[in-house]
């Protein structure tokens, strides 16, 4: 859970640190307040832990691995599938493979779930799943 710790301090590190404190996440329509900016790589670690749990308890460490690769992959092919054209289709296949895309443009993908999130729960169970994904990815 090491890598996926240092994926969600990197989540955070990607936003812009406004006057008062808080951090703005890249089209995130609110920004994380200067209270919760400290905890916010430590609550997407705990749900990240807990994600992972309920669905490769019963796993080997390298089934469970196998497992959340291929489901990080599927999620980002089911994006690229859901492009409204073929410029979106490669742009997404660019980003979630590791072609021209930057951290900051795969924090900038989420923001559709996250303005979609309806409470902080919602928030930190969204970026929990991106940490993993990140995690997976680095190796």
């Amino acid at each position: 859970m090491d890598d996926v710790g240092r994926a969600a301090d990197d989540i955070v590190r990607s936003g812009d640190e406004l006057a008062d404190g808080s951090v703005a996440l890249p089209h995130v329509p609110q920004p994380v307040p200067a209270g919760r900016v400290a905890s916010l790589g430590d609550d997407i670690e705990k749900a990240s832990a807990a994600l992972v749990d309920q669905h490769v308890a019963d796993l080997s460490d390298e089934d469970a691995y196998r497992v959340i690769e291929l489901s990080c992959t599927a999620t980002d092919w089911l994006e690229v599938g859901a492009a409204d054209s073929l410029a979106e289709a490669v742009e997404k296949v660019m980003v979630n493979e590791g072609g021209s895309g930057t951290l900051r443009n795969r924090v900038e993908d989420l923001s559709d779930d996250l303005a979609a999130a309806r409470t902080s729960g919602d928030t930190v169970s969204i970026l929990a799943s991106f940490a993993v994904c990140e995690a997976v990815d680095a190796g």
